[in-house]
């Protein structure tokens, strides 16, 4: 037998206490806060390659509380900065937010309250 988990740091420690009681081996995935890497090397011409690179990093916007692989930030080299987070920011105003039930929307309503709160402080900082 094996306990995995992925989630909160929180949550993690406890899971760890409780199999160590038992001894029972446990991996844990904990923290969530994986950034995507852009270099310059992303913008060298404007193709698809770079085309799926925004769309990676627009990735964090389909996410409603329940992904624990999506990226929560992103590291973009300096001299690529301004025209890949324009193309960034164009691509992510054209997600449809809405009913979860209407065919069109592309994010519905999030996972809980405090995921909604969570996302955002981090909008505000």
């Amino acid at each position: 037998d094996k306990v995995a988990f992925t989630g909160s740091t929180a949550t993690g420690t406890h899971v760890l206490h409780a199999a160590a009681d038992s001894l029972i081996p446990t991996t844990l995935e904990l923290g969530g806060k994986s950034p995507s890497v852009f270099f310059s090397s992303v913008c060298d011409k404007d193709d698809e390659f770079l085309d799926k690179a925004v769309e990676g990093a627009v990735l964090f916007a389909l996410n409603q509380g329940e992904v624990c692989t999506c990226n929560s930030r992103w590291l973009v080299q300096e001299d690529i900065y301004d025209d890949f987070m324009e193309r960034v920011v164009k691509r992510a105003e054209a997600v449809k937010t809405g009913n979860p039930l209407d065919a069109d929307t592309m994010m519905g309503a999030q996972v809980s309250a405090a995921q909604h709160e969570k996302i955002m402080k981090y909008i505000n900082l």
